[in-house]
């Protein structure tokens, strides 16, 4: 979920630019809103472990919150007594791309548009782990 944060952005102003990192934030931030805003979109994230600052610096501003009360965004947890949790591989999958972390401190990952297999069985993938989470209900609306 880093690249819905702002702290993500400090990081590419800090390494490049900073007319570089609100360029290309302000290309995910339309990319948002164009999909949240589709009738039968969602969006459903699992955390290792879940803390609610991930939330606090957010980059959509209530538009996100308001994606959560209304349920096109779904937050999960991988439950506490899952003990492998921390040897699970980030991945995102859509419609037609999967990307699939191979190291979490490089952040070097497999990407892939349009590979029906891949996107497959990182479906699967996720299936499986919404069966170890539980749901997350925000304190602070």
């Amino acid at each position: 979920m880093s690249i819905f944060r702002n702290g993500f952005y400090s990081h590419i102003s800090k390494d490049n630019n900073h007319d570089l990192s609100e360029a290309i934030k302000k290309v995910v931030i339309e990319a948002f809103h164009k999909f949240i805003t589709k009738v039968e979109t969602t969006i459903e994230i699992i955390f290792e472990t879940y803390d609610e600052s991930y939330l606090e610096d957010v980059i959509f501003g209530d538009s996100f919150k308001d994606a959560l009360k209304s349920g096109k965004i779904k937050l999960y947890s991988i439950r506490d007594y899952f003990s492998y949790k921390e040897n699970i591989n980030h991945f995102c999958c859509g419609s037609n791309f999967v990307r699939y972390e191979e190291d979490k401190k490089e952040h070097r990952a497999i990407c892939a548009i349009n590979d029906v297999g891949f996107m497959e069985e990182t479906c699967k993938s996720f299936a499986l782990l919404k069966n170890i989470v539980n749901p997350i209900t925000l304190t602070n609306g």
